[in-house]
C-alpha cells in the first residue's frame, strides 16, 4: 500500500513543475507611436517652429524614459516616475500645441490607452 504522505508529496510536487511551466502571457510594452515627433506632425499639422521645439522634447524625455527603463526600480516605482515623466512631459507640449492641436493630442492618447488595455485585459 503507497504511504498517504508520500502520494501527497508526489501530488504537489507534480502541481508545482505545471505551474512553473504556465506562465501568465507576457504583454511587450510598445511605444505609443502617438509621441513621436514623425506621427506629431502628421497628425496635427505642427509648424516648422512647434516640430523643433516638440523634437527636442521628445528627445528630452525619451532619453530620461529609456534610463528610467534600465533603472532597477520595482514595479509600482517606476510607474509612479513614469506617470510623472508623462505628466511633466505633456506639460510641455501645452505650451507649444495650440488648443486644437491639444485636443485632439489628449484625444489621440486616449485612444491608444484605451487599446493598450484592451490588448493587456483580452491578451491580444
Amino acid at each position: 500500500m503507497i504511504n498517504r504522505k508520500y502520494l501527497t508529496s508526489v501530488f504537489i510536487a507534480a502541481c508545482l513543475s505545471v505551474s512553473g511551466c504556465i506562465s501568465p502571457p507576457q504583454v511587450q510594452e510598445e511605444p505609443t507611436p502617438f509621441n513621436s515627433t514623425a506621427s506629431m506632425k502628421k497628425h496635427l499639422q505642427l509648424t516648422t517652429a512647434q516640430i523643433a521645439k516638440i523634437k527636442t522634447i521628445n528627445q528630452k524625455y525619451n532619453a530620461k524614459s529609456a534610463s528610467l527603463a534600465s533603472q532597477d526600480l520595482r514595479f509600482l516605482e517606476r510607474k509612479r516616475m513614469t506617470k510623472q515623466l508623462e505628466k511633466t512631459r505633456n506639460m510641455e507640449l501645452q505650451q507649444v500645441l495650440s488648443p486644437q492641436q491639444l485636443e485632439i493630442f489628449q484625444q489621440e492618447i486616449k485612444k491608444l490607452r484605451r487599446d493598450k488595455a484592451k490588448k493587456i485585459m483580452w491578451h491580444i
